[in-house]
């Protein structure tokens, strides 16, 4: 798929009325993209963005889990994420960043016990089959 895309520069004294005047854009964009896409991490990340601006910690857990919940073999995101809210200030984005990092050891257990769990399903299966 080609990626089209454009940059777009704000000046400094306008970044505040530009953002209050997206604010509900946003959104609406952002949930549009990750229909389209949801697959993409990327609609996940820009939102997540502007939840950190906004300081909706519990909406950027909310948001990262559910997102983990439909795509248990990425860890990519939330360890992205965990690493930019442990670099934040203030002890509520640590407590979400390590909260995310739990998250991500449960999901790699999961995985690895799937994997286990498929290995020996095709190894008794073949040992089924040819005796």
């Amino acid at each position: 798929m080609k990626r089209v895309g454009f940059l777009l520069k704000v000046r400094g004294d306008k970044l505040e009325e530009y953002k209050q005047h997206h604010k509900a854009v946003w959104p609406e964009m952002l949930d549009a993209l990750r229909q389209s896409l949801p697959d993409d991490p990327l609609p996940l990340l820009a939102k997540i963005r502007l939840l950190k601006s906004d300081k909706m910690w519990s909406q950027i857990n909310q948001s990262v889990t559910s997102w983990c919940q439909s795509h248990p073999n990425d860890v990519n995101v939330p360890l992205i994420v965990a690493n930019d809210l442990a670099g934040g200030q203030g002890d509520e984005p640590k407590k979400i960043a390590e909260e995310l990092l739990s998250l991500i050891i449960i999901l790699s257990r999961v995985f690895a016990i799937m994997c286990l769990c498929e290995k020996n399903f095709w190894f008794l299966a073949s040992h089924v089959i040819y005796c």
